[in-house]
C-alpha cells in the first residue's frame, strides 16, 4: 500500500511539472501579445517602417494627468489635456534587447518546426529600424540624413500619440476601449534633441544594440525576408560594421556630424569598452569589412582596462555591470564559471544563460534550472508594472528591466508608476527554453 502511494505522488508530481511548464510556455505567448497589442490592449509598439514605429516603448501609464505630470514638464514635453502617457526612454537599449529576444524566439519556433512568418517580419522591421535611427541623427541635428554609425535613441515625434494626421481622440494611435494615452514622453519628441543632453550613441546604447546584432548573426545568419535579397545575418554584420566604424575612426570617442562631443556622464567615452567592443565587431563581422576593427587605444590601455572588468567586478558601479555582461557574451572573454559566478552575484543570471546560448558552451552547476523555474513562474500574467492601477506584479517583477535594473526589481526608488513591456521576462524565457527544450512542451507559435 505505501509503495503504491509513493508511486501515485511521484506520477502526480511529474504531471504538476509539465502543467506548470506548458503553463509558462503560454504565458510567454501572453506576454508577446500583450506587447503587440493583441490582448486586448494597446501594446508597447507600432510595427512599421516610419518614424517611430517598431521601436518599443519603455513603458506606459493610464492615470497620467498629461498637464500635471512631472516627468513631463522635466523633458519639457507638450502637456496636452487628456490622461494617459506612453514613454520612450533609453529606447536603443530596450531595441537591442528587442532584437536579441526576437532572433532566440525565431530560432526556437524554426527547431520547433513552426511557422516564423510573423516573427520574420517582426525582426526585419526591427532591424531597419536601427537604420533609420542612424540617418536620423543628423536630420534631428538639422544636416542631411546620413548611415555612419551615429544613431540617435529614438525618432518619436511629439504628435506620434496620434495616428497620421489625426486630431481627434477618436484618431489617437494609442487608444483600446477603455485605454486612452494622450501624451509621449521621448527624446525626439519632448524639448531639442542635443549631444550635450545625451540624445545619442553612448556607450550602453550602442553594446545593447551590438548585442542585439550579435544574436541575429549567430543564430539567423542566413534567414532573410520576403524578396529581400539581403540576409539577417548580413544586416546584422553590416550595421556593426558602421557603427564601431564610427567609434573607431573617432579614436572611441562619440562626436556628432558637427563636431560637437558627447559628455562623459552620457557615455560620450568609449575607450573602457573599445578592446571587446572592436573584438566583438571582429566576430560579428567575421572580419569581412576589415581585418580587425581594433586600433589606436583599443589596443593596450582598452585591453588593459578590459581585464579589470574581471578581477575587479565589484568595484564596478552596479549600472555598468550589464554593460560588462554584454560585452563579454560576445568576445566569450570569460569562462562559463566565472560568467555565472558574477551574474549571480549581482542579480543578473540571464547573462550566463546569454553567454551558453551564444558561445555554445554548457551552463555553469552554480545555474540551477530550479531557480529559473521559481524565477519564471513568479512572473505576473499581466506583465511587470509598479504603481500603476491594478498592477499585480510581485516582487521581482516590478522593474523597467530586471537585468539591467535589478536594483529597482522590487520596486522604484524614484515614485515611477509604469507598465512595462515585458521584455526581460521575454528575452529570459527563450534563453531558457533554448537551452532546457529537451525538458520542456514543444514551442508552438502563439501569435
Amino acid at each position: 500500500m505505501k509503495l503504491h502511494l509513493i508511486f501515485l505522488l511521484f506520477l502526480l508530481s511529474g504531471t504538476t511539472v509539465a502543467q506548470t511548464a506548458q503553463k509558462n510556455l503560454d504565458k510567454y505567448w501572453q506576454y508577446r501579445q500583450r506587447f503587440l497589442g493583441l490582448d486586448g490592449g494597446v501594446g508597447f509598439i507600432d510595427l512599421g517602417e516610419d518614424a517611430g514605429q517598431s521601436l518599443p516603448m519603455a513603458g506606459r501609464n493610464s492615470a497620467v494627468d498629461c498637464q500635471q505630470n512631472w516627468h513631463l514638464k522635466d523633458a519639457d514635453c507638450n502637456r496636452r489635456r487628456g490622461k494617459g502617457m506612453v514613454e520612450w526612454g533609453d529606447a536603443t537599449v530596450f531595441h537591442g534587447y528587442y532584437i536579441a529576444t526576437l532572433a532566440l524566439e525565431y530560432r526556437n519556433l524554426l527547431d520547433a518546426k513552426q511557422s516564423v512568418t510573423k516573427t520574420k517580419q517582426e525582426l526585419y522591421l526591427a532591424l531597419k529600424t536601427y537604420e533609420r535611427l542612424d540617418r536620423a541623427a543628423e536630420i534631428a541635428l538639422g544636416l542631411a540624413p546620413k548611415l555612419d554609425g551615429f544613431f540617435i535613441r529614438d525618432d518619436v515625434a511629439a504628435d506620434f500619440y496620434k495616428k497620421a494626421n489625426g486630431n481627434t481622440a477618436g484618431e489617437m494611435r494609442f487608444k483600446k476601449a477603455n485605454q486612452t494615452y494622450s501624451c509621449l514622453k521621448s527624446a525626439y519628441g519632448c524639448g531639442t534633441p542635443t549631444l550635450e543632453k545625451g540624445y545619442f550613441i553612448s556607450q550602453d546604447q550602442a553594446l545593447a544594440l551590438l548585442m542585439g546584432f550579435a544574436f541575429v548573426k549567430e543564430l539567423l545568419p542566413q534567414e532573410t525576408y520576403g524578396d529581400q535579397r539581403e540576409k539577417f545575418g548580413d544586416l546584422a554584420s553590416y550595421y556593426t560594421h558602421v557603427m564601431v566604424s564610427y567609434m573607431r575612426n573617432n579614436k572611441w570617442r562619440v562626436i556628432g556630424p558637427n563636431g560637437e562631443k558627447v559628455p562623459n556622464e552620457w557615455g560620450g567615452d568609449l575607450r573602457a569598452f573599445n578592446y571587446l567592443i572592436a573584438k566583438a565587431a571582429d566576430r560579428i563581422t567575421e572580419k569581412k569589412y576589415l581585418k580587425t576593427y581594433q586600433k589606436g587605444s583599443s589596443k593596450n590601455i582598452g585591453r588593459i582596462l578590459s581585464s579589470s572588468f574581471g578581477w575587479a567586478f565589484n568595484m564596478q558601479a552596479e549600472r555598468n555591470h550589464h554593460m560588462i555582461f554584454e560585452a563579454i557574451i560576445m568576445t566569450g572573454n570569460w569562462s562559463p564559471r566565472k560568467i555565472a559566478k558574477r551574474s549571480l552575484k549581482s542579480d543578473k543570471i540571464v547573462y550566463a544563460l546569454a553567454y551558453s546560448v551564444f558561445n555554445k558552451k554548457a551552463l555553469d552547476k552554480r545555474i540551477k534550472k530550479t531557480d529559473l523555474d521559481a524565477m519564471i513562474n513568479a512572473a505576473p500574467w499581466s506583465g511587470p508594472c509598479y504603481g500603476t492601477p491594478d498592477c499585480k506584479a510581485p516582487d521581482g517583477w516590478k522593474s523597467s528591466d530586471r537585468w539591467w535594473h535589478s536594483n529597482h526589481k522590487d520596486g522604484n526608488p524614484y515614485g515611477i508608476h509604469m507598465e512595462w513591456t515585458g521584455i526581460d521576462f521575454m528575452f529570459l524565457y527563450n534563453l531558457y527554453h533554448y537551452l532546457y527544450k529537451a525538458d520542456l512542451p514543444r514551442f508552438k507559435n502563439g501569435i
